[in-house]
């Protein structure tokens, strides 16, 4: 604690009992034991609001970062990216002259790119699709 080491201690003792006196040692001791008990209490609750301080903060953090997920999780679309794909290659279908179901209306997500939409026009178009 103090890093007293135990010789120290009996010279405090031997001090002690020569200066208060054999008589008025013990109820010295007992008021000096009630007043180290009281310490160490009010250190470990020192210790336990700061722990429990800390704990809430904490808390706080993950509370923030749950509700940022939850907000997140409401607000994902899973389809978001098919419904692009599927309206680029109607819009690239419909570039190509391809729609009304020119080329049977057949397309697939990611078929219509700058050459590969025209490649797959002419291809459906050489292989005698409408």
């Amino acid at each position: 604690m103090f890093d007293i080491s135990w010789t120290e201690f009996l010279l405090i003792g031997i001090v002690a009992l020569i200066v208060i006196g054999p008589k008025e040692l013990p109820g010295v001791m007992r008021t000096m034991g009630q007043w180290t008990r009281k310490l160490r209490s009010m250190a470990s609750d020192f210790q336990h609001q700061f722990q429990e301080a800390m704990r809430e903060a904490e808390m706080t953090d993950l509370k923030k970062q749950v509700d940022d997920m939850a907000h997140d999780i409401k607000n994902y679309d899973p389809l978001q990216g098919v419904r692009t794909d599927v309206g680029s290659d109607r819009q690239g279908h419909r570039t190509l002259g391809c729609g009304g179901g020119a080329c049977g209306g057949a397309f697939l997500a990611g078929s219509h790119g700058a050459t590969g939409g025209q490649q797959h026009h002419r291809y459906r178009h050489r292989i005698g699709g409408a």
